[in-house]
């Protein structure tokens, strides 16, 4: 019993230095990538707004027209990874205030069906009726919904079925609203399954591998959890799960206040 007792310590021990350092590599990426996405910014849009300029010119041919179109492209590519490195080395603390859960949603989806509509996905609404209000940073929550409301569509590049439903519920007594996000897609392999919200993980050939591990961070700074569940060639549901508001604390939709901007981080 004591070596067991001696064995299990250890084990113990060395899970929380490997904790403690996992936490530290990633602070220091954090910080890293921070200093380079402002080190890149810069000269970046000065070649943009030059590529601008030439875009401008009436002697460019039709060969030239494109190559510089295709410049372009990668500018706007290369911004929006540096958009998502600093995204995550320096996720603010949230902004509690209370929130409608569908009105939190609606944007969102507003947002995706256009993306939905090339790759011919159809969109379900399955909401409750009555559902209470949560307590959260309406811009963060959004952009967490939003992440996995792409992730989902990306999942199904040839056509399929996203179906996205709420529902109040119970977890350990107290009352939560659960958001669950269904594709009908490709799936997750059951080897990247405990991979997937780790940072700079993706199986994609663009993107940074940041949306799922931005996103869980923000459901856990919300004291929320994010669960995923997948089948390879049946697809994938992401279901969050949130604390509800005190019905006498619970905002109506229209008393939430309306975001300015989002945009969605590559997974």
């Amino acid at each position: 019993m004591v070596v067991s007792l001696d064995n299990a310590t250890r084990e113990l021990e060395e899970s929380h230095q490997k904790q403690i350092q996992q936490a530290s590599k990633l602070a220091s990426i954090g910080e890293l990538a921070s200093g380079i996405a402002h080190e890149i910014r810069n000269p970046l849009a000065g070649i943009g707004a030059a590529v601008e300029v030439l875009s401008e010119e009436n002697n460019l041919n039709g060969q030239r027209t494109e190559i510089v179109a295709e410049i372009h492209r990668q500018i706007t590519r290369l911004n929006r990874t540096l958009h998502d490195l600093l995204e995550f080395a320096r996720l603010r603390d949230p902004e509690i205030v209370p929130c409608d859960v569908h009105g939190l949603i609606r944007p969102m989806l507003a947002l995706v069906r256009p993306d939905a509509q090339k790759s011919h996905v159809k969109i379900e609404e399955r909401f409750a009726a009555n559902l209470p209000g949560i307590s959260a940073d309406a811009g963060q929550m959004q952009q967490a919904l939003l992440n996995i409301l792409l992730n989902g569509i990306q999942a199904m590049p040839n056509s399929g079925t996203l179906t996205i439903s709420t529902e109040s519920a119970e977890r350990d007594g107290h009352g939560i609203v659960r958001i669950q996000v269904r594709d009908t897609g490709t799936g997750i392999a059951r080897e990247h399954l405990l991979k997937i919200f780790s940072p700079f993980f993706t199986t994609k050939h663009q993107g940074t591998g940041l949306g799922l591990s931005i996103t869980r961070t923000i459901i856990e700074k919300h004291h929320g959890i994010i669960e995923v569940d997948s089948e390879p060639g049946k697809g994938t549901t992401f279901t969050v799960e949130l604390a509800a508001c005190q019905p006498e604390t619970a905002a109506a939709p229209d008393r939430m206040e309306p975001q300015k901007e989002f945009t969605h981080v590559e997974t």
